[in-house]
């Protein structure tokens, strides 16, 4: 089973403008969340960068975003946390 490297956001986080970024940026930049400020304020905003195994799915709450062709983030998986 082959891994790959993935963006892990909080589910809140990765409604930001994350496609605009690549991953080196977060590397490099250690750039912490997306747009919104006050789900960062309220929820604490998670972003790591993990290798994972392609059957994985995200932690709940988490989405989970991949290099893609045009060498920007892509979509990947996700695993809303609906409880609330």
């Amino acid at each position: 089973m082959s891994k790959i490297k993935v963006l892990e956001l909080d589910q809140w986080t990765s409604t930001g403008n994350i496609t605009d970024f690549t991953l080196e940026d977060f590397e490099l930049q250690k750039v912490k969340g997306g747009d919104s400020k006050a789900a960062q304020l309220i929820f604490g905003g998670h972003a790591i960068i993990r290798e994972v195994e392609e059957l994985q799915t995200p932690p709940i709450g988490n989405v989970w975003f991949r290099l893609g062709v045009n060498g920007k983030l892509q979509f990947y998986k996700s695993n809303y946390d609906s409880s609330g």
